[in-house]
């Protein structure tokens, strides 16, 4: 968590305003300036019967006058300025939208929220609607937060009720027992994270709080910042960051995209796709196609330089406001020396750790050559995470990352690179695809696939990382030819060509011809399994020759150097 005030958090919040664009908002106190004339008028009160004494009410009694006042009172803390609040977000470049529910359309209101917060970015609640307790913005708000964990969502309830506290706990027991388990805390017990959901208390302007609650008032005016900076919190990193700035510009960038694939282009696609020996394959190329046309709006905008350099220093500086030290020692016999210090770290992330080693005078010549060849192994993670016991999970999540395919609810369908396991005695054994791509389409009948087998490992060399549950697997391929294993498979008619998975259970799995079950675990991206097939095809062309052995090893000790 970075501190609000810092130069980073506010680097992030600039790319949160670029990316938001949408906000709903429920309250039924809304009014739209007083000018119009349209301010909720406050509750009736019943005239009271006046006293025919002149020297004011009894003790212990209160005034008609009083009641009035009281009510009014009471009434300005729910009320809610949708005029300032729209202009806030509007200042923002956000469209907000106001829903004032009746009594009449209560019982409607969830399932309409519900619609809406799907597609709005942020989701805004007042806690007494109609009158009530807070039932109905609780049935709103676990609705909206329980129907999709994944969905990045960030809810403010905004309310005049003095009981924040008592409201912020109120809804982390109802998220509690949804979720069955815990539900993390921040900013004093007023924000609740549920999954990918931020859930935050706010209090209206004219709300009474005790003077240590006094942050959590936000005016009308106020309240588009406000939400702005919860949210990114939620996504103030320097990986985030891009992912937010690369979909901000692609929403930018739509048109520019579907003029590049302009309307007159339908018939042209109907003769490709009519030519095809398997039509259906015309979708494939329109994927591939609309994919690159986003990669080369992300390269051209350079939305790398948001975990640039610049950026790098400024969250540096973030985390050494946090009690972040970002101190690397090695150990050179019995001593331990200082390699990278807070105050070099950032010459570290600009010249990469070979020059700053080698530009190190405390660290003999051998020391530095023995750093360089292990370099992968200094616990650098760690010193930037500040976090010994989780550094190694997050190196593996990250070459999980950037080797591994991402799947959003797709059906695995088996290609090259498709990863399976197979129990035999509880004991798994894991084998990766290395069936070309274009074999692994149109297939009519029973078909051969060749796998590779990969081999679990603890403490040696590994190419994969496979992540089952909540663990990495590491994986080593093998790539000799007698390895290899060869699985015949049969797709189903209503598979249009293509060996697909079957759902069995919680997991996905193909069965071969024998009726034998592979459990599908991951896809390599296409270079990554590109790159392992030609490995394998590199064994197949070596070339065997009877030679002189002092010549082979001459030659290879020149490989090894």
């Amino acid at each position: 968590m970075f501190d609000r005030r810092s130069e980073f958090f506010k680097l992030s919040k600039e790319i949160a305003k670029r990316f938001l664009q949408s906000a709903v908002i429920v309250d039924d106190q809304a009014y739209f300036g007083e000018n119009l004339g349209l301010e909720p008028r406050p509750e009736l009160i019943p005239p009271q019967k006046r006293s025919l004494r002149q020297d004011g009410p009894e003790s212990g009694s209160t005034s008609a006058d009083e009641e009035t006042r009281a009510s009014n009172s009471g009434n300005a803390a729910h009320r809610f300025d949708a005029k300032k609040v729209i202009d806030s977000f509007a200042q923002q470049g956000i469209v907000c939208s106001v829903l004032r529910p009746e009594e009449e359309e209560k019982e409607t209101l969830t399932d309409m929220l519900h619609k809406l917060a799907a597609c709005a970015d942020i989701v805004v609640i007042d806690w007494v609607l109609q009158g009530d307790n807070g039932e109905k913005a609780l049935e709103m708000l676990t609705r909206v937060a329980g129907s999709s964990t994944a969905q990045l969502r960030l809810i403010v309830v905004y309310t005049g009720d003095q009981d924040i506290m008592g409201i912020s706990q109120e809804i982390k027991r109802v998220l509690e027992d949804i979720a069955e388990a815990s539900v993390q805390e921040e900013d004093e017990g007023f924000t609740m994270i549920f999954g990918a959901t931020r859930i935050a208390v706010l209090a209206k302007p004219e709300t009474k709080l005790p003077d240590e609650h006094q942050h959590r008032l936000v005016p009308f005016d106020g309240l588009a910042d406000r939400v702005t900076e919860e949210f990114t919190a939620m996504t103030a990193s320097l990986i985030s960051n891009v992912v937010l700035e690369s979909l901000a510009q692609v929403r930018r960038n739509t048109h520019k995209i579907l003029s590049q694939f302009s309307l007159d282009l339908d018939a042209p696609y109907l003769t490709h796709r009519a030519l095809l020996v398997t039509p259906d394959e015309a979708e494939d190329l329109l994927t591939a196609l609309v994919a690159e046309e986003l990669q080369a709006i992300l390269e051209e905008t350079h939305v790398g330089n948001k975990a640039g350099a610049d950026v790098i220093g400024a969250w540096i500086e973030a985390r050494k406001d946090n009690g972040v030290d970002f101190t690397l020692t090695v150990e050179d016999g019995n001593d331990l020396i200082t390699v990278i210090t807070g105050d070099t770290v950032v010459a570290l992330l600009r010249k990469g750790i070979e020059d700053t080693v080698k530009g190190m005078d405390c660290i003999s010549k051998g020391k530095k050559k023995k750093i360089l060849r292990d370099v992968h192994k200094l616990p650098l993670t760690s010193m930037f995470h500040a976090d010994v016991a989780s550094s190694e999970c997050l190196d593996e999540k990250l070459a999980f990352v950037t080797s591994m395919r991402s799947y959003y609810e797709n059906v695995p369908q088996l290609t090259m690179g498709t990863i399976v396991k197979e129990m035999a005695n509880d004991e798994p054994s894991y084998w990766v695809c290395i069936q070309p791509r274009c074999d692994c389409v149109r297939i009519g009948s029973k078909r051969v696939f060749p796998f590779l087998p990969l081999k679990v490992t603890s403490d040696g060399n590994f190419d994969i990382t496979l992540k089952e549950g909540d663990r990495y697997v590491r994986l080593l391929h093998k790539k000799k030819p007698y390895d290899l294993r060869m699985i015949k498979f049969e797709p189903l008619k209503r598979d249009n060509g293509v060996v697909t998975a079957k759902k069995d259970g919680e997991v996905y799995c193909f069965q071969d011809t024998s009726r034998h079950k592979y459990i599908w675990v991951g896809e390599l991206r296409r270079e990554t399994a590109q790159r392992l097939s030609n490995q394998f095809a590199a064994t197949l062309s070596r070339v065997g020759l009877d030679e002189s052995e002092w010549l082979r090893l001459w030659a290879r000790r020149r490989q090894q150097n």
